[in-house]
């Protein structure tokens, strides 16, 4: 082989070597991109607007009261206990005593 055929040898080798990092590096880092749009996404605080009113537009981390209190989880006009943009956070309470006969 001739310090030339060697020298293209070498360079072709460099390439290679430098495509096979970069995809290794992409596929490293792909699902830690995915990850972090995830985790950017999740509600940063929560934020209490009332009622539930059908058609109304609510962001991630809006609670809404309907027969309990639900948070978005995403943008979302769903109506909270039939969409999986709501997670429910407190679940309304059952009809029970009034207080008044604890002593028994």
């Amino acid at each position: 082989m001739t310090r030339e055929q060697l020298g293209e040898f070498a360079k072709g080798l460099g390439e290679d070597t430098r495509r096979h990092v970069e995809k290794r590096i992409a596929e490293a880092v792909a699902p830690l991109e995915k990850r972090i749009a995830e985790l950017e996404a999740q509600p940063r605080g929560l934020k209490f607007v009332g009622p539930w009113v059908a058609g109304t537009p609510y962001q991630p981390g809006d609670c809404v009261q309907r027969k309990g209190l639900w948070i978005a989880m995403c943008a979302t006009r769903a109506k909270p206990g039939e969409s999986p943009d709501w997670r429910l956070a407190i679940r309304e309470p059952r009809d029970g005593r009034d207080g008044k006969d604890l002593t028994r």
